[in-house]
């Protein structure tokens, strides 16, 4: 099953804010449900075991984290396949003009290509 990340991110985003945290005291009662996963001002959750709760504690800000950091590297591979093609595209077509000569010569273009938009990629990070 194929998910969608910008709805889990949102489900993560609308959950309750704050830092979460597993209680390692095990509360009496109900055998089945005994470590409570709290925020600074209430219980929210219980689970069978510590490492459940503890599980997910983190996952309320260690997903929309892992979310997000998933969401930007598909942008990148997107972005990236948008220049392979380009550049593809322009070998291609340079190798059918002159397949020798015409060809040595679109390769340094390619390796140009790739420098100038690492570069371009760096000066747009370090304005933002």
């Amino acid at each position: 099953m194929e998910r969608n990340l910008h709805e889990d991110l949102e489900i993560c985003n609308t959950a309750t804010e704050g830092a979460w945290n597993a209680d390692r005291v095990e509360w009496p009662g109900n055998e089945n449900l005994r470590h409570w996963v709290m925020t600074h001002e209430d219980g929210l959750a219980c689970a069978v075991s510590y490492e459940d709760a503890r599980f997910i504690a983190e996952a309320r800000d260690g997903w929309p984290h892992a979310i997000e950091r998933a969401l930007s590297a598909e942008a990148d591979v997107e972005r990236l396949r948008k220049i392979i093609d380009r550049i593809y595209a322009y070998v291609q077509e340079k190798w059918e003009e002159e397949p020798e000569r015409e060809a040595q010569i679109a390769y340094c273009r390619v390796l140009f290509e790739i420098e100038r938009s690492e570069r371009e990629e760096v000066s747009l990070d370090d304005k933002a």
